[in-house]
């Protein structure tokens, strides 16, 4: 799909519904609480995690900034390059794991993760499906561009 329109997130700030042109054809997005709902022009709606909205549809959002987890006495530390943010309501961000990215991770986690996801991994440069969700609490958390 190419994209003939881009638009970004900022345009649904409020949530308010934009149209998206994608190879003549005409989508709406409407931006939720933590997912979009895509209309197309027969009335037909499909709802997308951002990831797979951005996937999907190829478009730029505002998640250029990656989320990283760096406890202070850990040799490792986990970069995110998708997360939702979760602050206005529980002061935290969650993101999406895999069961390698899990095990590879653990040590790190404690108790923040629980199982249950259904998306793609969240850990920078991982595609595989996602079977944890991970919460962090707003202060454990950094942002960089990259």
């Amino acid at each position: 799909m190419d994209v003939i329109a881009k638009t970004t997130v900022t345009e649904y700030k409020g949530y308010k519904p934009v149209n998206i042109f994608i190879e003549g054809q005409k989508y709406l997005a409407k931006k939720e609480s933590d997912y979009f709902i895509v209309t197309n022009e027969l009335g037909i709606e499909n709802i997308y995690c951002q990831s797979a909205f951005e996937r999907e549809f190829k478009l730029v959002t505002n998640m250029k900034t990656h989320m990283i987890f760096a406890p202070k006495r850990a040799k490792k530390k986990i970069i995110f390059d998708d997360y939702q943010d979760n602050t206005e309501e529980f002061q935290s961000y969650w993101a999406e794991m895999c069961s390698k990215c899990h095990n590879k991770y653990k040590s790190i986690l404690g108790q923040r993760a629980s199982i249950g996801a259904i998306g793609i991994c969240s850990v920078k440069g991982c595609e595989n499906e996602a079977n944890y969700y991970v919460d962090f609490d707003e202060k454990e958390i950094t942002f960089l561009d990259m």
